[in-house]
């Protein structure tokens, strides 16, 4: 399924969790809307808010809208604001297609930005009322923080392993979208059985999510990127692409990877890529990402055939099939 088919099927939930983000991210104070409207403006694949919406379809039919709703717009405000904050770490240039609040407006904007998504977002916590959900998102949160933390001690230390590189994600990624389902299920009072089958589907679907985001990062000619190339190499940062490459590239390829990494520069871009591909990381971290994707599509034998459930697995296909 494309990520319109699936978004078709929860189309005017959609809506209404849109409408909530445009009205939650309104400020008097001038720069802090202006950032929450530029930020809003460029839309996103909505894809965490999506699966908060699919997961209560398949399991009860949204029986409870409001704070259905009311969640999904909370982990796309959480989100907005790690990317916010991302961006400033990273120094990006471009994201969704457009420049980074940060190249807009400054870094102290952008982060005080992130920090006013966040206080939106606990403010609304509070109004969904329900004190497993806000554990749960609360903890995400934390682990969000810890895993951007982890992968900062780690960056341009070319000895990472893939063990280290997927406790980072677990953190910085796959814990918001495992946050999606477990808090989703709750919501609609799930069983302990489903909340944890939905639980593990939101992790490892996370995992496959940013292995495949590691991946694009070196796809050069890419038209459908909506990132720059090449930002997961200034920032130091060694994900799976990188971490098989030192391992299995030719003596010469390794030694030239460990001067790009330790340099940081965009200049390295071109041959970094050309390395990730005659090595064979690409492939390997698209091969990791189908298990890590195929392990997630296993939990949704819990749930009940329905159209919705047939979503969630294709959530799972584009996950680790686009190019965006």
């Amino acid at each position: 399924m494309t990520l319109e088919q699936i978004r078709a099927l929860v189309t005017d939930d959609l809506a209404a969790v849109d409408r909530l983000l445009r009205e939650r991210s309104r400020s008097e104070v001038g720069l802090a809307d202006q950032v929450a409207r530029y930020i809003m403006g460029a839309g996103g694949k909505r894809l965490r808010a999506v699966l908060v919406l699919l997961c209560g379809r398949a399991l009860g039919g949204l029986r409870h809208p409001d704070a259905s709703f009311l969640l999904a717009a909370v982990i796309e405000f959480i989100h907005t604001a790690s990317l916010l904050h991302d961006d400033v770490v990273d120094d990006s240039e471009v994201r969704r297609g457009r420049a980074t609040a940060n190249k807009v407006w400054g870094d102290e904007a952008s982060v005080l930005g992130g920090d006013f998504f966040y206080s939106r977002a606990f403010g609304m916590i509070a109004e969904i009322d329900h004190s497993e959900v806000t554990r749960i998102l609360a903890n995400a949160s934390n682990a969000i923080a810890e895993g951007e933390l982890l992968e900062l001690m780690h960056a341009r230390r070319v000895g990472m392993d893939e063990t280290q590189y997927l406790t980072i994600i677990e953190g910085k990624t796959a814990k918001l979208f495992e946050a999606s389902c477990i808090a989703a299920a709750r919501i609609e009072g799930a069983s302990d059985e489903c909340a944890r089958e939905l639980t593990d589907f939101g992790r490892l679907l996370g995992a496959a999510f940013q292995i495949a985001d590691d991946a694009i990062d070196y796809l050069e000619d890419n038209p459908e990127a909506d990132k720059s190339v090449g930002d997961d190499l200034a920032g130091g940062r060694l994900t799976l692409p990188y971490i098989y490459a030192l391992r299995e590239a030719s003596e010469k390829d390794r030694e030239f990877l460990h001067h790009a990494i330790q340099s940081g520069q965009r200049e390295h871009i071109q041959e970094v890529c050309a390395i990730m591909h005659r090595s064979g990381a690409i492939d390997y971290a698209w091969k990791r990402a189908g298990e890590f994707a195929q392990r997630a599509r296993e939990r949704l034998d819990i749930l009940n055939p329905s159209p919705w459930r047939d979503a969630l697995d294709g959530v799972t296909e584009f996950s680790v099939s686009r190019r965006y």
